[in-house]
């Protein structure tokens, strides 16, 4: 299973019932980024969702985010360029 390490989340967004969190994590030893749902317990506190259950998170290597974050500013230039 996947462990958060000791930094908070670096992104959150709520989405329908649960809320998305880019948190840096770590699987069999490697390093990784994770882009999961959390949802609140009966407790109101904030708890991943388990991945027995849900499987829509996100996982990957560190060396992707470089791509990743290329390719989210190709679309927000897109975004900015339909509303010039």
């Amino acid at each position: 299973m996947t462990e958060p390490n000791d930094s908070e989340f670096i992104f959150e967004q709520p989405y329908r019932n649960n809320v998305w969190r880019v948190q840096l994590c770590t699987f069999g030893g490697n390093d990784r980024v994770s882009l999961w749902p959390w949802f609140k317990d009966a407790d109101g506190a904030l708890q991943p969702c388990n991945p027995k259950y849900i499987r829509n998170g996100l996982q990957m290597p560190p060396e992707r985010l470089w791509a990743l974050g290329e390719a989210i500013m190709a679309v927000k230039a897109e975004i900015d360029s339909r509303r010039a």
